[in-house]
């Protein structure tokens, strides 16, 4: 899967960078200071991370995050924008355009639906 790194062979610095991202996803994460972090030059991080996953870091990040987000807004006693929160964006109105980019649906028709799963 792609979290996995699936079955295309990443390198080190990508697996890092991937690693690195799903521990710290809910701070704040730019290329540059993920590339500070594995001794890399920002340049050839981003280049090498597009390379290998076929995503800019920034939007793999975004995919990630929304992920995290389907998950926790399973809980109803969150409000969407402390779930927005949690996953690392720091703009609702963002987070909102990537639900919608990656999930293909708003975050409250995300929740409504699993809620209805459940009933």
């Amino acid at each position: 899967s792609l979290w996995q790194g699936g079955p295309c062979q990443t390198s080190p610095l990508v697996s890092k960078a991937q690693a690195y991202i799903r521990k710290h996803y809910a701070e704040e994460i730019t290329l540059q200071n993920l590339a500070l972090e594995l001794f890399a030059s920002p340049n050839y991080l981003g280049r090498i991370f597009r390379e290998q996953t076929g995503y800019k870091l920034s939007d793999w990040l975004n995919k990630y995050r929304i992920e995290m987000a389907k998950s926790l807004l399973d809980d109803p006693e969150l409000k969407i924008y402390e779930v927005s929160d949690k996953v690392g964006f720091s703009s609702y109105k963002y987070f909102s355009v990537c639900f919608l980019k990656y999930a293909g649906v708003s975050a409250r028709d995300y929740r409504n639906r699993n809620m209805q799963k459940q009933d």
